[in-house]
């Protein structure tokens, strides 16, 4: 009786583990870290405020920027412009003590609460961080070694109709 309930609390356990998920600390300006996101328009910090979000995507050392996964939910820049404070967030199938890819994303709210897909008009992207990942007690890690990034501008609409009409009217030449 007793070796059964040993192998059911061992196997509780390992199984506990196996789930485990680390976790680092989503910010930007946090101790070792300065890194504002701008507006490559006009070269000013994000604003405060629900006109842009922003989000971390991560997944194991070697993965491609593209590859990653978003986690967490989006989030809006609060306290400081061009800064986020996230807190711990944690990494879905990457325990702790073990080291994560991590990259942040940010957006122009107008194309929705999903990121862009990389390199989209109106978002942004940081370079590629490797954190090592902690579990509870222990503080999370900073996103040491993030650098700021900009966000390229949604292109005007009449812009965009401009462009349009442009190669409608070079097709239009072509023609004759």
């Amino acid at each position: 009786m007793k070796r059964v309930a040993i192998t059911i609390l061992a196997a509780m356990a390992l199984t506990g583990a196996s789930y485990a998920q680390g976790t680092f600390n989503f910010s930007n300006g946090a101790a070792g870290v300065n890194a504002p996101v701008t507006l490559q328009a006009t070269g000013a910090n994000v604003p405060i405020g629900a006109a842009y979000w922003v989000q971390a995507f991560a997944g194991a050392v070697g993965t491609a920027a593209d590859s990653l996964t978003a986690i967490g939910s989006p989030i809006h820049f609060s306290l400081s412009a061009g800064y986020f404070f996230g807190g711990a967030t944690a990494v879905p199938g990457i325990a702790g003590g073990t080291a994560a890819l991590i990259q942040v994303r940010a957006w122009d709210a107008v194309l929705g609460a999903t990121a862009p897909a990389l390199g989209s008009a109106g978002s942004g992207a940081s370079n590629l961080v490797t954190v090592n990942l902690v579990t509870s007690p222990t503080p999370e890690n900073n996103l040491v070694g993030l650098t700021g990034f900009a966000i390229t501008p949604v292109p005007e609409p009449s812009v965009i109709a401009l462009a349009i009409a442009g190669t409608g009217f070079l097709f239009l030449r072509r023609k004759k």
